[in-house]
């Protein structure tokens, strides 16, 4: 079903109504309180998006039509006064999800700030809409540390910030956070060089606070990997040490209660 997207205008006021009253009713509902839901009335729509259809707000609004014309999706975008490019609302009617179109305009309003002259990107989602939030993260923007909750919206919203297909770190991180049930709550990966600075976060540190390349860890386990691992691959090379002995052969006072046949391989491996 092809979908074009073009600058949105006055006359879409109506159709943008519906497209937000419909999202709201079937997908925020399930995350926002309900007196949020009741209180995003048409009128409250018009008087946010009067301004914006008529290109006078300083940023600027896409539509993604049907073949025969309907509004199926709608974003908006400023870039706000420190310069940050800020995309304000991506709403995709239920009736056209997963079509790719809230990828499309996404990456459109990412154009429209890149054109506004904005480096830094953000968005802000609410922090119970896990839907949505995985789905930016599918699209490059990853929680950058900052939460909110509006007075006239009281909802707990978290900014994410767009850190691009380009940044394969933060797409690895965001891929080991979503593999399954095993998965670890948060990732950081990092590489440094003498000119380069690459990092990639996603997930929660603890309890719910969001990952950001500023996180502190823990690092009582790097000597495992660091001193530990580095120091038996130099004495198993050197035929030192050898995997499957019994740990006794290196360190007599390492029996009884079960321990005598434990295997250096099975201390690497944490068994035994």
């Amino acid at each position: 079903m092809p979908v074009t997207l073009r600058p949105a205008a006055p006359a879409d006021l109506a159709a943008v109504t519906d497209v937000l009253l419909e999202c709201w009713a079937s997908n925020i509902a399930a995350v926002a309180p309900a007196s949020a839901v009741a209180g995003l009335t048409p009128q409250r729509i018009a008087a946010n998006w009067e301004a914006v259809l008529r290109g006078t707000d300083g940023g600027g609004a896409l539509v993604a039509t049907s073949e025969e014309g309907y509004v199926q999706g709608v974003t908006r975008f400023e870039r706000d006064g420190d310069g940050t490019g800020v995309v304000q609302s991506l709403y995709v009617s239920p009736r056209a999800q997963r079509l790719g179109i809230g990828a499309r305009l996404l990456s459109a309003a990412v154009k429209g700030l890149r054109d506004l002259g904005a480096d830094t990107l953000t968005l802000w989602v609410i922090s119970a809409n896990a839907p949505s939030i995985a789905f930016y993260r599918a699209q490059g923007w990853i929680p950058d540390g900052a939460r909110r909750v509006q007075p006239d919206f009281g909802v707990d919203e978290t900014r994410l910030e767009y850190v691009g297909e380009a940044n394969g770190f933060a797409r690895l991180a965001n891929d080991l956070v979503a593999s399954g049930d095993n998965a670890p709550a948060g990732a950081a990966i990092g590489l440094r060089t003498p000119r380069h600075r690459v990092d990639g976060v996603a997930g929660v540190r603890g309890g719910a606070s969001p990952m950001t390349p500023a996180t502190s860890h823990d690092l009582a386990s790097v000597t495992k990997i660091v001193a530990t691992t580095t120091a038996l691959i130099a004495l198993v090379s050197a035929g030192d040490v050898r995997l499957d002995d019994p740990v006794k052969n290196y360190l007599p006072g390492f029996v009884g209660g079960g321990k005598d046949a434990v295997t250096v391989r099975d201390l690497l491996r944490h068994r035994g």
